[in-house]
């Protein structure tokens, strides 16, 4: 996967078989070490390094990434109380947790959004139904928003 290292210098680099990068750097200074991948939920880090001194981080994915979806009708107006149906391809269910209490049922709000927190890392497939009709759409961490348009009745 791709790392970058930005600070005094930019470098990126890709990590070997163990996940491991190196860089080496002239100039001392905070440097910011950050990760993208399309399978992994994007994070950073930062850390002072001084010329020519070698250091060990670590840098853990954090618990999942957030997604958006904003559901219009085909004339462009938001959809409320659009059913949504999250397909992570993880081995469990996706289930979001609000204050401590599990949502039974995917539902957009007032203004045709919905925000999907701590999703698997990957690409997540979304569902959408409304009386009759049915979207579908996908987002990533990557692109983690995405707009979903429902067809004409």
């Amino acid at each position: 996967m791709a790392v970058c290292l930005s600070g005094p210098e930019t470098k990126t680099a890709r990590t070997d078989a163990s996940g491991a990068v190196s860089f080496q750097v002239r100039h001392p200074g905070l440097y910011t070490v950050s990760v993208r991948d399309p399978d992994f939920v994007y994070t950073k880090s930062t850390i002072y390094l001084r010329a020519g001194e070698s250091r060990r981080l670590t840098i853990d994915e954090p618990e999942g990434w957030t997604g958006r979806i904003l559901v219009l009708d085909a004339s462009g107006t938001p959809v409320p109380f659009a059913a949504v149906e999250v397909d992570t391809s993880a081995p469990v269910d996706y289930i979001r947790v609000r204050n401590g209490i599990q949502d039974l049922a995917l539902y957009t709000d007032l203004h045709g959004e919905l925000e999907l927190p701590r999703l698997p890392r990957g690409k997540v497939s979304i569902t959408v139904e409304y009386g009759s009709r049915i979207a579908k759409g996908t987002i990533e961490p990557l692109q983690p928003e995405a707009v979903i348009e429902l067809p004409r009745p």
